[in-house]
């Protein structure tokens, strides 16, 4: 049975600090969601500096939390990040933040949206993304909306939970699904 996700990204603030804390509780689940972008603890000193990355004029990063609009519950967050308009741009730090909502297909309706969004808004040719080649939930996740594999980058990172290899893979517009 396939359910029908109603998703709305909207921009993430200090109001979501505690909540995104409380997600990525754990060394590993850190490592899951961010790679190296944060270290572990996540705190508030290392989301206000996230949010401050949108806020210049030369940004190129869109931070959004997601809200399940049939209930308004949050229940995502996601990036779009690298974002160089009429070219590509990287979608990241994708996260179905409670575990009882995982493995249901939010996480390819958040990505699946914001595809769509930046294909619309940015007119990208591609859209691109790494992931753990460990995490092939994630790996699923976005094959499901029309990513394919484009190459892995052994010991891309070492985290405090350990070495990442990076699955890199992408998504022209013709193939978003």
């Amino acid at each position: 049975m396939t359910l029908v996700l109603a998703i709305e990204p909207r921009k993430f603030d200090r109001d979501d600090f505690d909540r995104l804390i409380s997600w990525v509780s754990s060394p590993a689940a850190l490592r899951d969601w961010a790679a190296m972008f944060f270290f572990h603890p996540l705190d508030h000193r290392q989301l206000r500096n996230y949010l401050q990355s949108v806020r210049s004029e030369e940004a190129r990063r869109r931070i959004y939390t997601v809200i399940d609009t049939a209930d308004s519950r949050v229940v995502g967050h996601i990036e779009l990040s690298q974002i160089w308009p009429h070219l590509s741009g990287r979608i990241s730090r994708v996260l179905v933040g409670e575990p009882r909502d995982r493995g249901k297909g939010l996480g390819s309706a958040m990505v699946r949206c914001l595809a769509r969004q930046a294909f619309e808004e940015f007119q990208f040719d591609r859209i691109d993304l790494g992931v753990s080649d460990r995490n092939r939930a994630a790996v699923a996740c976005y094959e499901k909306v029309g990513f394919v594999h484009v190459g892995t980058w052994p010991g891309a990172f070492q985290t405090q939970a350990g070495t990442i290899d990076v699955y890199w893979m992408t998504l022209r517009r013709a193939d978003l699904r």
